[in-house]
């Protein structure tokens, strides 16, 4: 079966479930299912953090899932709890928890997000019919194929509605209904997905439509189709549906007279599945082998292949196959009239059938658990956050009074601060002129001989660094300009802090900064950083563009952007 919203084929770990009534389809199509693939549609076509582990990683998977989950219901978002619910569905179908998987996908549904987004739902009633279609439960799996055909066809998604009818379609060939429906609908997705370029299920498709010829005794386009799929699996590397082809194959060859043809393509099959280490596909292919006999009619080596066939089930514990494999044996000692191996063979699969039966009601048994114990860690959740938003409100009137409260704190110091200055001009208003004249003129005139000094000093430091560009020197230090202004560092150093309040470092980079700036709105140095720095006397480029940053509180490319559109 094929599923949507993938570029590669995901195979299920169970590919057939057998019910311990004992209730098989006819012969030939327990052939064919199992040489049918499984896979899953996913929720979105990108790489994803959780499905990109699926199949080799599932508890890391279902760790995540559950993760994702517990975040969604934190920050209570519908669309997220849908979706983490749909990534719990798809990980306990590969854990063989098709009772669970199936809770997890109604539940995708029930959600708000999940009754409004058709594509959740096509997604989830797709997956729903592979697990029903894996359960051997044809009617539901055929019923939510048919829910998510109808979203596809309301959509108009060619390709989505041919992977419908691709699944739809299995499902008919293997009850043997709707043959001419089946091969029309088979044809018509494949030309849908030969010119999506989709060559993962045009070969599905070609594998599906030789499984139909086989069928209906039309033992020629079988061997075409079957061919043609074999072609497109050797180009994508895929063994699973290689292997499963070939070994349709080899039931053809079988079937027309080339039993020579057949037996080499069933050895080359199991060795390729053994070179791989595919037990769970040897298996299939062990039972196809001997299936393949029974239909030639050659009974004792059909017998000693589900011999195989058997020991291989029980040592891989796949209680399906081994179900499954006991009820062939049961028809071909019929066949032989053999009564001693049928009563054997009848008291195994009774034996197997009340041990299946048990471990079903164990295994819903423990889903059932499973899911419980999810609800119970789900409602606790829910309470939890419930308290917390809750708390987050009385924290909310919380803040929104005690912001009340400071901005009526700052209205109150911005009035009183105002008053202060009125108070003070009033004050100032009432001295006498004469006094206020004395005062003024006491802070415009040096207090002290040595303040003048300060003065008359740094006039002559900032005339010789201005006139004689001193500060393009990247190498000039308080040494050097004590030196050509003739005195010592000390008083060099004093005279720039007395007068400007800043260091001798910052007083240089400040001519090197005005003449940087120039620069940067010069065209001819639009991307010659290297030449604006050296230019300007820096000695590097991470040290221009600090203290750039530092002086002008930009930098200098967003200082060049800012100055041309405030001149444009």
């Amino acid at each position: 079966m094929t599923h949507k919203g993938q570029t590669s084929s995901l195979l299920h770990p169970q590919a057939l479930s057998i019910r311990p009534s004992g209730s098989f389809p006819a012969a030939r199509s327990i052939l064919l299912l199992c040489c049918s693939l499984v896979s899953l549609s996913l929720f979105a076509d990108n790489v994803d953090p959780i499905l990109s582990l699926l199949p080799k990683q599932l508890e890391k998977a279902e760790e995540r899932a559950r993760q994702f989950h517990l975040e969604a219901v934190e920050s209570n978002n519908d669309s997220l709890i849908a979706q983490s619910y749909y990534y719990l569905g798809v990980v306990n179908y590969y854990f063989s928890r098709p009772f669970l998987s199936n809770q997890y996908y109604r539940r995708a549904l029930e959600t708000s997000f999940g009754q409004k987004s058709a594509y959740i739902q096509e997604k989830c009633w797709n997956n729903l019919g592979v697990n029903y279609a894996l359960q051997g439960d044809f009617p539901n799996a055929l019923e939510a194929y048919l829910n998510s055909l109808k979203l596809s066809e309301a959509k108009g998604d060619k390709v989505d509605i041919a992977k419908s009818w691709l699944n739809i379609a299995e499902l008919y060939i293997q009850q043997q209904v709707n043959f001419d429906e089946v091969e029309q609908r088979l044809k018509e997705s494949l030309s849908v997905f030969a010119a999506a370029g989709d060559s993962t299920d045009v070969a599905i498709t070609y594998q599906n439509l030789g499984s139909l010829y086989m069928e209906k005794i039309d033992y020629l386009l079988a061997e075409l189709y079957t061919q043609r799929s074999i072609e497109l699996y050797e180009r994508q590397e895929n063994w699973y549906g290689l292997l499963r082809s070939q070994s349709n194959l080899g039931l053809i060859f079988l079937l027309t007279d080339r039993q020579q043809q057949a037996e080499a393509l069933f050895a080359s099959s199991l060795a390729q599945a053994r070179k791989r280490d595919m037990g769970h596909l040897e298996t299939i292919l062990l039972f196809n082998i001997a299936k393949a006999y029974e239909l030639k009619g050659d009974f004792n080596l059909s017998l000693r292949k589900y011999e195989e066939t058997l020991r291989m089930a029980r040592k891989l514990q796949q209680q399906p196959y081994e179900g499954m494999t006991l009820f062939e044996m049961i028809i071909v000692a019929g066949k032989m009239n053999n009564h001693e191996l049928i009563e054997k063979y009848r008291v195994a699969y009774m034996q197997w059938s009340q041990r299946s039966r048990a471990l079903e009601q164990n295994t819903i048994m423990q889903e059932l658990r499973l899911l419980y114990d999810f609800d119970q860690l789900h409602n606790l959740l829910e309470q939890q956050e419930t308290r917390l938003r809750l708390r987050r409100q009385q924290i909310q009137w919380l803040v929104f009074v005690i912001i009340l409260a400071l901005g009526a704190l700052i209205v109150i110091l911005i009035m009183y601060n105002r008053n202060r200055k009125l108070m003070g001009y009033l004050y100032r208003s009432a001295r006498p002129q004469e006094e206020v004249n004395k005062a003024t003129a006491a802070v415009q005139q040096p207090t002290d001989v040595q303040e003048l000094r300060n003065r008359q000093l740094f006039e002559k430091i900032d005339r010789a660094v201005a006139t004689e560009r001193l500060y393009l020197n990247s190498e000039l230090n308080l040494a050097e300009l004590s030196r050509q202004v003739g005195s010592n560092e000390t008083y060099v150093s004093a005279a720039i802090n007395s007068v400007m309040g800043i260091n001798f470092s910052t007083y240089i980079n400040r001519y090197r900064i005005r003449d940087a700036k120039q620069l940067l709105l010069d065209p001819r140095y639009e991307s010659q950083w290297n030449e604006i720095y050296a230019a300007c006397g820096f000695n590097s480029r991470s040290s221009f563009y600090r203290i750039f940053k530092q002086e002008v509180g930009l930098s200098p490319s967003e200082y060049r952007s800012v100055a041309r559109e405030t001149t444009a």
